[in-house]
Formats: structure tokens, sequence, C-alpha cells
């Protein structure tokens, strides 16, 4: 389940990442608010959107991680580096449960201060389902990560 080593293994030579206008919005929102949830359908591009980001900001020096789980957070995230995270499906494709919601909280709240000094972009996919849940497990608590959603 969570994998040792939690940095990216992406070929980012391959051909295949051609920014398109998607991606620009995406790269947009990150630069001015350093996180963005993208919401969909399975096999819509949640996944494939964000590595192509990830490429993206790894050519302007960030370091690209993959999260396998929220406990990787710490361990790759901090204060002295310049990340790009890809949180790819951390929820699930059901319900989150309150164990998630949890450790959710704690990434939320470091991951807020990073990203507004900006040592962090991050990259969150979600079904849509999964994201309502959440934000009403916030119960009302303003949580500016989830305000922000690209489809």
């Amino acid at each position: 389940m969570c994998a040792a080593n939690s940095e990216v293994t992406i070929d980012f030579e391959a051909p295949r990442f051609v920014l398109t206008d998607v991606q620009d919005d995406v790269i947009d929102v990150l630069d001015d608010k350093g996180v963005v949830v993208l919401t969909g359908g399975p096999g819509c591009g949640k996944s494939y959107q964000g590595q192509a980001v990830l490429r993206h900001y790894r050519e302007r020096g960030y370091t690209p991680y993959t999260l396998r789980s929220f406990a990787d957070w710490d361990s790759h995230v901090g204060p002295d580096t310049r990340s790009v995270v890809l949180a790819d499906g951390l929820f699930g494709e059901t319900l989150v449960d309150k164990a998630e919601h949890k450790a959710w909280t704690q990434v939320r709240k470091t991951a807020t201060a990073l990203t507004a000094q900006g040592h962090c972009k991050l990259v969150i996919t979600a079904y849509p389902h999964v994201l309502r849940t959440l934000q009403q497990l916030e119960n009302g608590t303003r949580s500016p990560l989830l305000d922000l959603v690209v489809v």
C-alpha cells in the first residue's frame, strides 16, 4: 500500500506530454493559489493531467512526488524544499472515512502554510462524490484547499 519511495517514476522525457488548455489553466491556478483539485469521473484524465503538470514544474526546478498515502507527506514536503505533489486518488473510489479525514486534516494544515509560502504546489485528484463527502466532513470549516476545483 505505501511505497517506500514516493518520488515520481514517470518518464518525463516521453513525447506524450504536451501542455493542453486544461493543463495551462491548472498551472495558472497553481501559480496563483498553490493548490488545485482535479475532479471528474473514472477515465476522464485527472491522473494524466496531474502527471503533465508535475513535468511542467519539474522543468522549473521543483521536485515532483506522488503521494501513496497521507503518511508520506511529512517525509517529502517541507519549508526547505520546492516540491510539486500529486495526491492522486488518495481518498479512493468510495466515501471518505473518518481515519482518512483525520489524516487529510493534518496534511491540510501544513499544506495551507507551505503553499502560501511558495514551497509547495499541490495537485489533488478526486471523484466528485468523494470531494463532496470530504467537504461535508469539514463541517463548515473554511478550507481553501477544497475551494479550488478544476473539472
